[in-house]
Formats: structure tokens, C-alpha cells, sequence
């Protein structure tokens, strides 16, 4: 009697596994989005105008790749062609990762290019100063730009207004330890105009962040109220302190 149980129990079990295997089988694979679905989806996301669509396999992955041209830029789009999800989106100029989160209408923004950002940082940090990393981020509800940059031996980060170019961040990291050094927070441009105009009174003409043996700083030029001549105000961009006044005829 107990063998006989055991028997059908046994074939049971064989039947079930038989029927999963067959429905595995002939259930349809999953279907990929439509060509038009995805690309009202990435319009709807991003704005601006698909220039192409094409299928493409990527880390052995089938993709959509799309060329997205907005007012200002061209960016290449990779979806995921099952769920739609936005794989990645960069600049065609350059690597530029995007934080999809908030991002609609974003890229429709007057952004720095690649190249812009680039001739930033080398004007501020010297020419010797290259992009290793380029990330698009919202702070505070203001688009910037977080780049990790190689400058000579060292390595370093800098945080980048997305549409002024001012820097906000800057960090470098110990050449010979290679561990990071304190972060350095900017005064910002405006602190600095406030230090420096209660300090010499006038217009200020223009204003720059410079380097000088490892140490930043503002140089602010302000055209003297009373008197037509100009003068040149330097101010520690990390503690605000006047470093010097120099006055010009």
C-alpha cells in the first residue's frame, strides 16, 4: 500500500515539473517597447527633437540608441527597449552622466558644454588640469556640475554652477598618500565682493579665482568712486581674508 502511494506521489511531482517546463516554453518572450512609445517617452522627459532611433546591443544588452537635439545641445539616449527606463544620457561632446531624478526639462537648460567646463577648470587650476569625470547633479535646486579632475600627480574635485561656471567646491587630494585632504567650501563669488567692497569702495569691474602655489583666491578689480584709477583686491577664497590691496593709477 505504501509503495503504491510513493508511486503517485512520485508521479505527481513528474507531472508538475512537466507542466512548468511547458508553460515555460511556449510563453511568449517579453515583448519590446514600440519605436514610436519611447520615443514620445523620451521627448516627454527631456524635451527637444529625436533626430535618430536605432537598435544596438550594449555590455550584450539590446538598446535603443537615440540622438536628442534640444536648443542648445545633442545628447545620445540609451533605453532600455523592454521597460523604457533611461539607461543613460551624455552630451555627444563628452562623457556627462546624468541624475535622472527631477531631471525633466533639465536638459533644455542654458548648461556649459563638455568643452566649457573643461576650459574652466584649466583656466582656474592650470593647463596641466584634465577631466576624468563629468556628472550633472542638482544642489539645492540649481544645476552644477561635479568633476573629479588629474592635475599633475594629484587627483582633486571641483563642483561647477551648470550655467554661471562659478565654482562652488573644490577639493585636492594628497599627491603622495593619495588620501583625501580636508574639502575646501568656496566663499563664492558674491562673500567675496561683499569683503572686498567694504574695503574699497567703487564698481566692481570683474572677478576671478586664481591659484598660486596651491592656495585659491579671488582677485576682484573695482573701479574707485572717487578717484579715476582702479584697484586690484585679492581675498582667500576658503577663509575670506584680504591677502592684499593693490592700487593702480
Amino acid at each position: 500500500m505504501n509503495s503504491i502511494w510513493k508511486n503517485r506521489l512520485l508521479m505527481g511531482v513528474v507531472v508538475a515539473i512537466a507542466i512548468i517546463v511547458v508553460v515555460s516554453f511556449f510563453r511568449p518572450a517579453q515583448a519590446f517597447m514600440g519605436e514610436e512609445e519611447v520615443r514620445q517617452l523620451v521627448v516627454d522627459q527631456y524635451g527637444g527633437e529625436i533626430l535618430s532611433f536605432t537598435e544596438t546591443e550594449e555590455f550584450g544588452q539590446t538598446v535603443y540608441q537615440i540622438q536628442l537635439a534640444t536648443d542648445r545641445n545633442q545628447y545620445e539616449v540609451m533605453v532600455d527597449p523592454y521597460t523604457g527606463d533611461i539607461l543613460s544620457l551624455s552630451l555627444s561632446s563628452g562623457n556627462i552622466e546624468v541624475d535622472h531624478d527631477n531631471s525633466k526639462d533639465r536638459v533644455d537648460e542654458n548648461l556649459l558644454t563638455h568643452s566649457e567646463i573643461r576650459n574652466i577648470l584649466q583656466s582656474e587650476l592650470g593647463e596641466e588640469a584634465t577631466i576624468l569625470e563629468l556628472q550633472l547633479t542638482e544642489q539645492d535646486g540649481v544645476s552644477v556640475y561635479d568633476v573629479l579632475f588629474r592635475q599633475g600627480q594629484a587627483e582633486g574635485e571641483v563642483t561647477i554652477h551648470a550655467q554661471t561656471g562659478e565654482i562652488l567646491f573644490y577639493a585636492v587630494h594628497d599627491e603622495t598618500r593619495h588620501a583625501p585632504v580636508q574639502p575646501k567650501q568656496l566663499i563664492g563669488e558674491e562673500e567675496a565682493i561683499r569683503i572686498a567692497l567694504s574695503h574699497v569702495e567703487g564698481v566692481v569691474d570683474d572677478i576671478d579665482l586664481e591659484e598660486e602655489n596651491g592656495r585659491l583666491f579671488y582677485e576682484i578689480e573695482i573701479e574707485l568712486t572717487s578717484e579715476d584709477s582702479e584697484a586690484d583686491v585679492l581675498i582667500d577664497a576658503i577663509t575670506g581674508e584680504v591677502i592684499a590691496i593693490i592700487w593702480e593709477d
